[in-house]
C-alpha cells in the first residue's frame, strides 16, 4: 500500500495481484504491472473491495467507491475473487437483505476472504 500522510499514492512500478490500496487507484489497467491486468491471459485481476457496493451503497450514504480500500485479486472462475463474490452473492441470498452492521460485514467478509486463499497478511491489509 503506498499511503503518505494518509494520502493513497500510485505505484510507480505498477500494481500486482494482492497490492491494497484505494479501489481508484488499482482499479485502471494503465496503473498495473504487466502480467497484473484485467484480461484473459493474465486471470482477469480485478479490485475487490472486502465489503460488497450493494451493502455500502445501502447502507453508508457518504460511500464513494474509488476512495474505498480494495485489492488486486485474480477472479477467473475459481480463483480468489470470483470465489469471494459467490460467497458473497449466496449470503446475501439466503439472508434476504443487507442487514448487518458494518463490523458485521468486516468480520464476515474477513472470514470469507480468508476461506477462499486470500494469505492472512493480505487480508488484515485491508
Amino acid at each position: 500500500m503506498c499511503a503518505k500522510f494518509g494520502v493513497f499514492t500510485i505505484t510507480p512500478n505498477g500494481y500486482k495481484k494482492g497490492d491494497v490500496n484505494i479501489h481508484g487507484n488499482l482499479s485502471p489497467n494503465a496503473n498495473r504491472a504487466s502480467g497484473h491486468k484485467n484480461t484473459r491471459s493474465d486471470a482477469f485481476v480485478q479490485s475487490h473491495h472486502p465489503i460488497q457496493a450493494a451493502w455500502t451503497k445501502r447502507n453508508i450514504t457518504s460511500y464513494r467507491r474509488n476512495v474505498a480500500p480494495a485489492a488486486l485479486l485474480q477472479s477467473f472462475s475459481g480463483l480468489l475473487h470470483a470465489n469471494i463474490s459467490r460467497a458473497q452473492r449466496t449470503r446475501n441470498s439466503l439472508n434476504g437483505e443487507w442487514n448487518t452492521t458494518l463490523k458485521q460485514e468486516f468480520n464476515i467478509s474477513y472470514r470469507e476472504i480468508l476461506h477462499a486463499g486470500v494469505p492472512k497478511a493480505q487480508a488484515k491489509k485491508r
